[in-house]
Protein backbone atom coordinates (compact mmCIF):
# COMPACT_ATOMS: atom_id res chain seq x y z
CA UNK A 1 0.00 0.00 0.00
CA UNK A 2 1.52 3.63 -0.53
CA UNK A 3 -1.82 5.46 -0.53
CA UNK A 4 -3.58 6.17 2.80
CA UNK A 5 -6.90 7.74 4.20
CA UNK A 6 -6.65 10.24 7.26
CA UNK A 7 -9.98 11.86 9.07
CA UNK A 8 -9.85 15.13 9.67
CA UNK A 9 -13.19 15.84 11.13
CA UNK A 10 -16.56 14.27 11.55
CA UNK A 11 -20.16 15.10 10.91
CA UNK A 12 -21.54 17.70 9.39
CA UNK A 13 -23.26 20.95 10.29
CA UNK A 14 -25.17 21.54 7.26
CA UNK A 15 -28.72 20.34 6.07
CA UNK A 16 -28.68 20.07 2.33
CA UNK A 17 -32.26 19.05 1.60
CA UNK A 18 -30.89 15.75 -0.17
CA UNK A 19 -28.42 14.31 2.17
CA UNK A 20 -28.60 11.91 5.33
CA UNK A 21 -25.23 12.57 6.52
CA UNK A 22 -26.44 15.11 9.84
CA UNK A 23 -28.60 12.76 10.56
CA UNK A 24 -26.28 9.26 10.48
CA UNK A 25 -22.86 11.07 11.72
CA UNK A 26 -23.78 13.73 14.34
CA UNK A 27 -22.66 17.25 14.22
CA UNK A 28 -18.92 18.35 12.80
CA UNK A 29 -16.14 17.68 15.41
CA UNK A 30 -12.14 18.42 14.10
CA UNK A 31 -9.48 16.09 15.62
CA UNK A 32 -6.90 17.54 16.84
CA UNK A 33 -4.18 18.01 14.28
CA UNK A 34 -1.30 16.64 16.54
CA UNK A 35 -3.13 13.83 16.28
CA UNK A 36 -4.29 13.86 12.65
CA UNK A 37 -0.19 14.17 11.72
CA UNK A 38 0.66 11.54 14.05
CA UNK A 39 -1.61 9.09 12.28
CA UNK A 40 0.37 10.47 8.86
CA UNK A 41 3.70 9.55 10.75
CA UNK A 42 2.84 6.48 11.29
CA UNK A 43 1.73 5.57 7.93
CA UNK A 44 5.12 7.02 6.43
CA UNK A 45 7.16 4.42 8.48
CA UNK A 46 4.80 1.72 6.94
CA UNK A 47 6.01 2.67 3.60
CA UNK A 48 3.05 5.13 2.77
CA UNK A 49 3.75 7.67 -0.34
CA UNK A 50 0.48 9.72 -0.25
CA UNK A 51 -2.29 10.26 1.98
CA UNK A 52 -5.58 12.20 1.31
CA UNK A 53 -7.29 14.04 3.88
CA UNK A 54 -10.93 13.10 4.86
CA UNK A 55 -13.76 15.57 5.45
CA UNK A 56 -17.83 15.41 4.75
CA UNK A 57 -17.19 19.27 5.18
CA UNK A 58 -13.12 20.12 5.49
CA UNK A 59 -13.64 23.36 5.04
CA UNK A 60 -15.31 23.96 8.24
CA UNK A 61 -12.29 22.24 10.35
CA UNK A 62 -11.30 23.77 12.94
CA UNK A 63 -14.11 25.79 13.70
CA UNK A 64 -15.51 23.75 16.33
CA UNK A 65 -12.08 24.29 18.34
CA UNK A 66 -10.86 26.95 21.03
CA UNK A 67 -8.82 28.68 19.41
CA UNK A 68 -10.74 28.61 16.16
CA UNK A 69 -8.42 26.96 13.36
CA UNK A 70 -9.16 26.15 9.51
CA UNK A 71 -8.50 24.09 6.83
CA UNK A 72 -5.36 26.22 5.33
CA UNK A 73 -3.75 26.04 9.45
CA UNK A 74 -3.98 22.21 9.29
CA UNK A 75 -2.33 21.70 5.50
CA UNK A 76 0.36 24.06 6.64
CA UNK A 77 0.88 22.48 9.78
CA UNK A 78 1.18 19.54 8.15
CA UNK A 79 3.08 20.39 5.52
CA UNK A 80 5.98 22.12 8.02
CA UNK A 81 5.95 18.98 10.37
CA UNK A 82 6.06 15.57 8.04
CA UNK A 83 9.84 14.36 8.51
CA UNK A 84 9.71 12.60 4.15
CA UNK A 85 10.61 14.55 0.91
CA UNK A 86 8.41 13.71 -1.34
CA UNK A 87 4.95 13.03 0.72
CA UNK A 88 2.08 14.13 -1.30
CA UNK A 89 -1.55 15.12 0.47
CA UNK A 90 -4.78 15.22 -1.26
CA UNK A 91 -7.74 15.99 0.66
CA UNK A 92 -11.80 15.74 0.40
CA UNK A 93 -14.40 17.43 -0.03
CA UNK A 94 -14.94 21.30 0.04
CA UNK A 95 -18.31 22.43 0.50
CA UNK A 96 -17.72 25.84 -1.99
CA UNK A 97 -19.86 28.02 0.22
CA UNK A 98 -16.90 27.77 2.52
CA UNK A 99 -13.60 27.48 0.34
CA UNK A 100 -11.65 30.23 1.52
CA UNK A 101 -8.92 32.45 -0.34
CA UNK A 102 -6.48 30.83 2.54
CA UNK A 103 -7.29 27.48 1.27
CA UNK A 104 -6.88 27.87 -2.36
CA UNK A 105 -3.42 29.43 -1.70
CA UNK A 106 -2.34 26.64 0.85
CA UNK A 107 -2.96 23.89 -2.09
CA UNK A 108 -1.58 26.05 -4.56
CA UNK A 109 1.67 26.94 -2.99
CA UNK A 110 2.57 24.17 -0.30
CA UNK A 111 5.04 21.60 -1.59
CA UNK A 112 3.49 18.45 -0.01
CA UNK A 113 0.28 19.06 -1.28
CA UNK A 114 -1.09 18.26 -4.77
CA UNK A 115 -2.70 21.18 -6.84
CA UNK A 116 -5.64 19.08 -7.18
CA UNK A 117 -9.18 20.66 -6.01
CA UNK A 118 -12.25 19.09 -4.82
CA UNK A 119 -14.88 21.49 -5.53
CA UNK A 120 -18.74 19.81 -5.75
CA UNK A 121 -21.06 21.98 -7.34
CA UNK A 122 -23.66 19.38 -7.52
CA UNK A 123 -26.22 21.52 -9.68
CA UNK A 124 -25.81 24.63 -12.19
CA UNK A 125 -29.25 26.32 -11.39
CA UNK A 126 -29.32 28.77 -9.10
CA UNK A 127 -32.81 27.79 -8.00
CA UNK A 128 -32.21 24.42 -7.48
CA UNK A 129 -29.29 25.19 -5.88
CA UNK A 130 -31.38 27.18 -3.10
CA UNK A 131 -34.39 24.06 -3.06
CA UNK A 132 -30.76 22.07 -1.83
CA UNK A 133 -29.93 24.38 0.73
CA UNK A 134 -26.55 24.61 -0.64
CA UNK A 135 -25.86 28.59 -0.11
CA UNK A 136 -24.13 29.40 -2.81
CA UNK A 137 -24.75 30.35 -6.73
CA UNK A 138 -23.48 29.29 -9.89
CA UNK A 139 -21.54 32.78 -9.88
CA UNK A 140 -20.13 32.54 -6.75
CA UNK A 141 -19.03 28.95 -7.79
CA UNK A 142 -17.13 30.34 -10.64
CA UNK A 143 -15.57 33.09 -8.55
CA UNK A 144 -14.05 30.00 -6.72
CA UNK A 145 -12.69 28.29 -10.10
CA UNK A 146 -11.04 31.72 -10.91
CA UNK A 147 -9.58 32.14 -7.66
CA UNK A 148 -8.13 28.54 -8.43
CA UNK A 149 -7.19 29.36 -12.21
CA UNK A 150 -5.51 32.20 -11.03
CA UNK A 151 -3.41 31.05 -8.64
CA UNK A 152 -2.26 27.34 -10.03
CA UNK A 153 -3.39 27.66 -13.66
CA UNK A 154 -2.16 23.60 -14.23
CA UNK A 155 -4.25 22.41 -11.22
CA UNK A 156 -6.20 19.23 -11.34
CA UNK A 157 -10.36 20.49 -10.61
CA UNK A 158 -12.81 17.57 -10.04
CA UNK A 159 -15.90 18.07 -8.64
CA UNK A 160 -19.69 15.92 -7.53
CA UNK A 161 -22.74 16.63 -9.36
CA UNK A 162 -26.62 15.26 -8.92
CA UNK A 163 -28.80 15.19 -11.88
CA UNK A 164 -32.80 14.52 -11.54
CA UNK A 165 -33.19 16.88 -8.22
CA UNK A 166 -36.91 16.77 -7.60
CA UNK A 167 -38.47 19.50 -9.54
CA UNK A 168 -35.24 19.99 -12.11
CA UNK A 169 -36.30 20.95 -15.39
CA UNK A 170 -35.10 20.73 -18.41
CA UNK A 171 -33.49 24.47 -18.97
CA UNK A 172 -32.30 24.45 -14.89
CA UNK A 173 -30.83 20.77 -16.38
CA UNK A 174 -29.23 22.51 -19.04
CA UNK A 175 -27.40 25.50 -16.68
CA UNK A 176 -25.38 22.32 -14.74
CA UNK A 177 -24.07 21.61 -18.77
CA UNK A 178 -23.25 25.43 -19.48
CA UNK A 179 -21.33 24.92 -15.48
CA UNK A 180 -19.18 21.83 -16.86
CA UNK A 181 -18.50 23.81 -20.12
CA UNK A 182 -17.53 27.10 -18.08
CA UNK A 183 -15.12 25.20 -15.77
CA UNK A 184 -13.90 21.79 -17.97
CA UNK A 185 -13.69 19.25 -14.48
CA UNK A 186 -10.46 17.08 -15.07
CA UNK A 187 -13.18 14.91 -13.50
CA UNK A 188 -16.72 14.38 -12.90
CA UNK A 189 -18.42 12.23 -9.93
CA UNK A 190 -22.23 12.37 -11.04
CA UNK A 191 -25.04 10.66 -9.57
CA UNK A 192 -28.62 10.32 -9.89
CA UNK A 193 -31.06 11.92 -7.58
CA UNK A 194 -32.25 8.89 -4.97
CA UNK A 195 -34.24 10.34 -2.19
CA UNK A 196 -32.66 9.12 1.41
CA UNK A 197 -34.77 8.39 4.50
CA UNK A 198 -35.27 11.44 7.22
CA UNK A 199 -34.56 14.48 4.09
CA UNK A 200 -36.83 16.86 3.17
CA UNK A 201 -36.18 16.24 -0.72
CA UNK A 202 -37.48 12.87 0.10
CA UNK A 203 -40.93 13.96 1.17
CA UNK A 204 -41.18 16.30 -2.88
CA UNK A 205 -43.21 13.33 -3.70
CA UNK A 206 -45.36 15.25 -6.22
CA UNK A 207 -41.73 16.23 -7.77
CA UNK A 208 -39.96 12.94 -8.28
CA UNK A 209 -38.05 13.38 -11.85
CA UNK A 210 -39.05 10.10 -13.59
CA UNK A 211 -36.30 7.81 -13.41
CA UNK A 212 -35.82 7.66 -17.73
CA UNK A 213 -35.37 11.21 -17.77
CA UNK A 214 -32.89 11.04 -14.83
CA UNK A 215 -30.72 8.37 -16.41
CA UNK A 216 -31.06 10.18 -19.79
CA UNK A 217 -29.60 13.38 -18.04
CA UNK A 218 -26.72 11.17 -16.23
CA UNK A 219 -25.73 10.03 -19.86
CA UNK A 220 -25.12 13.46 -21.21
CA UNK A 221 -23.59 14.31 -17.77
CA UNK A 222 -21.13 11.67 -18.33
CA UNK A 223 -20.73 12.28 -21.82
CA UNK A 224 -19.77 15.56 -21.58
CA UNK A 225 -17.55 14.65 -18.60
CA UNK A 226 -15.43 12.05 -20.64
CA UNK A 227 -15.27 14.93 -23.85
CA UNK A 228 -13.81 17.22 -21.02
CA UNK A 229 -11.37 14.50 -19.02
CA UNK A 230 -10.02 14.03 -22.32
CA UNK A 231 -9.26 17.49 -23.15
CA UNK A 232 -7.56 18.19 -20.05
CA UNK A 233 -6.01 14.83 -19.69
CA UNK A 234 -4.24 15.54 -23.33
CA UNK A 235 -2.30 18.77 -21.69
CA UNK A 236 0.32 16.16 -20.59
CA UNK A 237 0.88 14.88 -24.27
CA UNK A 238 4.73 15.15 -24.76
CA UNK A 239 5.48 16.08 -21.54
CA UNK A 240 7.73 14.41 -18.96
CA UNK A 241 6.62 14.23 -15.06
CA UNK A 242 6.58 12.77 -11.77
CA UNK A 243 4.19 10.08 -10.93
CA UNK A 244 3.38 7.87 -8.10
CA UNK A 245 3.37 4.26 -8.86
CA UNK A 246 0.24 2.76 -6.89
CA UNK A 247 0.66 -0.65 -8.36
CA UNK A 248 1.65 -3.04 -11.30
CA UNK A 249 -1.15 -3.99 -14.14
CA UNK A 250 -0.33 -7.55 -15.12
Amino acid sequence: EVRGFVNTIFGCNEHCTYCVVPATRGMEQSRPMEFILQEIQDLISKGYKEVTLLGQNIDAYGRDMTPRRSFAQLLEYLNANISTEKFRIRYTTSHPRYMSHKAIDAIADLESVCECFHVPFQAGDNEVLKRMRRGYTFESYMKIIDRIRTKSPDAGIFADVIVGFPGETEEQFQRTLDLMEAVKFDNLNSFVYSPRPNTEAALWEDEQVPEDVKKERLQRVQDLAAKHGLERSERYLDKIVEVLVEDSNP
